[in-house]
């Protein structure tokens, strides 16, 4: 999943490593006037973008709340990136809370499995949030627990030491989160999606990503598709080698990747989370809900099938969980930090464990 094989590539060819020093760069600061910023990339002068064509969702069946109408998204593909897909953050006022929270407080549960499982006992590191919140915290350092939590992973867990997949290591995917993913592969005409595994990041301001490729599932014709939540972040998309120069672009707060086709095996990476702007907070993540589980209207009719009553059930939960939040510790976590929650399909119909 993580796999550099930087030992492989000579320096002199390797332009993914030269670009990613440029940008990791603190003193001085990188010029960034070649990042790609697609809320801003809408004339497109120098050609390097061109808009993606999405696919309306049937209206007739019930779907998960949060995001606004697919005809008001704004999706783009890269020229020198076949495969990948961009969308501008497309989640109306509030819903990132809800899984800026999954990610905090649900996500990292006992069950599932996290790079604190040495250090912590399976029920202290479950309750991480829990402890942090209780303690009313006006501040947040490096040496505060949470921040010690970089990743977890859900339904299929990676195996990091020797990047695969086990079958008997496996929790069930969450079914939000298997909905929220499998209704944006519809938008991009991709609706056979079955996410099986997904990966919780933890960046902070500190934090980088070294370039790898994502290669460990057995079913690579299936989109990798990938939220940020947070901080800003510099992402780097690369080739099929280390040879090709990446393409930079900022990542936002609600921002959507896709990598599929011939991007699915590319070259990625962050070099950089930004500093604060805003008062160290993103202006998407300040916003309410602009709707109230009191005035969320959803049809219950006799004739929807299990997966819409599912649908249903996640939707009141989630009108319920936005209403009763208290954001205060989120906000304060949040000002340091980026969380980039992914999903990916792992077996195939001719490819699975054996």
């Amino acid at each position: 999943m993580y796999e550099s094989n930087e030992k492989d590539q000579d320096d002199e060819s390797d332009h993914f490593k030269t670009t990613f020093k440029f940008y990791k760069a603190k003193k001085p600061m990188p010029d960034l006037s070649d990042v790609l910023d697609f809320e801003t990339e809408a004339e497109n002068p120098d050609g390097r973008i061109s808009k993606f064509v999405l696919q309306i969702p049937n209206k007739d069946m019930v779907q998960i709340d949060g995001f606004k109408p697919v005809e008001e998204w704004k999706a783009y593909s890269i020229k020198n990136n076949p495969g990948f897909i961009f969308i501008v953050n497309p989640f109306k006022d509030g819903y990132q809370k809800y899984w800026v929270h999954r990610c905090l407080s649900d996500y990292p549960e006992a069950r599932n499995k996290a790079n604190l499982d040495i250090q912590l006992d399976a029920d202290r590191r479950s309750k991480l949030w829990e402890n942090f919140v209780n303690t009313d915290p006006e501040t947040l350092g490096k040496n505060d627990e949470i921040m010690g939590l970089r990743w977890t992973t859900l339904g299929y867990h990676y195996v990091w030491n020797n990047k695969e997949y086990h079958k008997e290591r496996r929790t069930p995917m969450p079914e939000d989160l298997e909905i929220l993913s499998k209704y944006v592969s519809q938008t991009i005409n991709y609706p056979q999606y079955c996410p099986e595994a997904g990966i919780v990041n933890y960046y902070h301001l500190d934090s980088t990503l070294g370039g790898h490729t994502d290669h460990a599932e057995f079913e690579q014709g299936a989109p990798l598709i990938s939220f940020s939540f947070g901080q800003e972040a510099i992402f780097l998309l690369g080739g099929l080698t280390k040879e090709v120069k990446p393409t930079p672009m900022f990542l936002k707060s609600g921002d959507i990747c896709v990598m599929w086709k011939e991007c699915r095996l590319a070259y990625h990476g962050i070099p950089k989370i930004l500093a604060p702007k805003f008062d160290g907070y993103p202006l998407s993540l300040n916003s309410d809900v602009q709707e109230t589980a009191d005035n969320i209207k959803i049809q219950k009719e006799s004739n929807i099938d299990e997966t819409e009553k599912k649908i249903i059930s996640i939707n009141e939960h989630m009108a319920d969980v936005l209403k009763k939040i208290k954001w205060k510790p989120y906000k304060l976590y949040m000002s340091y930090s980026r969380i980039n929650l992914n999903t990916r399909q792992v077996v195939s119909e001719d490819k699975t464990f054996s």
